[in-house]
């Protein structure tokens, strides 16, 4: 499965069906002509640090759920307590729109794209001597992601394009006024040193020097900062998570685990690399009201995705 497709600019996130895990059908723009359209979203897709999923589709417990969440900084005042269900997460409907816009200068390419969904998030909310409450917020997001490929020439002489580098991916509301939850900053350490400073996710990486490569066996660390600016009051007022691909019991799959908050009021969580491959470590930013009943309640979400390789060990 090919999970990372690239949607640009313009890391709540689910997984999507798996007919969004592709650069498939929709709109696109730019100069490029109709072949090097095909050939450039076909280096895009082989590239494989590109994708529009990077967690559980539906519900599930958290993994490693016993870690504290979301206990940084707060409001003067907390209005209410929020506890994180057991039991949550997010399904993903259809794209209702992929829009990828392709500019060729000379024998540079610059992809940005664009996903805009709708889903719902899930949650079981227990009652006191009853069964759960089933939640279901309605949302609408979108998917940003950016490429920049090179043409060069191969041993046969053959012209072919070649990704050198790619932005982080991120999840937005689409709504921009409800972008009130956001990651503003996310180091990835490995092995004690740093191999990726973000704090814009539209900014290009180089693929073979600026994204973080890894080993099985590496002691990788995630520190992220976050921002939330509605004012709720609650306590937590952001429930912050790490997303990794991860060999656990039930075979190799999507983790979401909750993050720590350290003295300085950072995120940060640590994890051990399991398997070789290429993925995303996502970062994901959630307003505690999001998990709260009510017509006034509203889903409000950020994350960003750090693309990294990895290989079979030291």
């Amino acid at each position: 499965m090919k999970r990372f497709t690239m949607v640009a600019l313009s890391l709540g996130l689910s997984g999507l069906a798996a007919c969004t895990e592709s650069t498939g059908p929709g709109t696109v723009t730019g100069n490029a002509s109709a072949r090097e359209r095909e050939e450039i979203l076909a280096a895009i897709e082989a590239a494989q640090f590109f994708g529009e999923t990077f967690d559980l589709n539906g519900m599930a417990s958290d993994f490693l759920a016993a870690a504290p969440v979301g206990a940084g900084p707060q409001s003067t005042v907390a209005l209410e307590v929020v506890p994180l269900p057991r039991h949550w997460g997010r399904r993903w409907g259809q794209p209702i729109e992929r829009t990828r816009t392709i500019n060729v200068t000379n024998d540079t390419a610059r992809v940005e794209l664009a996903v805009r969904f709708e889903g719902q998030l899930l949650a079981l909310l227990p009652r006191d001597g009853a069964p759960p409450d089933t939640l279901r917020q309605p949302f609408r997001q979108t998917f940003l992601q950016r490429a920049v490929l090179v043409r060069a020439t191969h041993q046969a002489g053959e012209r072919r394009w070649r990704l050198v580098g790619a932005s982080p991916a991120q999840f937005v509301m689409t709504d921009v006024a409800r972008r009130t939850t956001s990651v503003t900053r996310v180091t990835v350490e490995v092995n004690g040193q740093v191999k990726i400073d973000v704090t814009d996710p539209g900014a290009i990486y180089d693929v073979d020097a600026g994204l973080p490569r890894l080993e099985v066996g590496d002691q990788v660390r995630v520190t992220a900062r976050v921002s939330n600016t509605a004012g709720t009051g609650n306590t937590p007022e952001t429930f912050v998570f790490l997303h990794i691909m991860h060999a656990r019991d039930a075979g190799l799959g999507w983790a979401r685990i909750p993050m720590d908050v350290n003295p300085a009021g950072d995120y940060v969580r640590s994890w051990t690399v399991r398997h070789p491959g290429r993925e995303r470590i996502g970062v994901d930013a959630i307003d505690s009201q999001s998990f709260q009943a009510g017509a006034d309640k509203e889903y409000r979400s950020n994350a960003w995705g750090i693309p990294y390789r990895i290989g079979s060990g030291h």
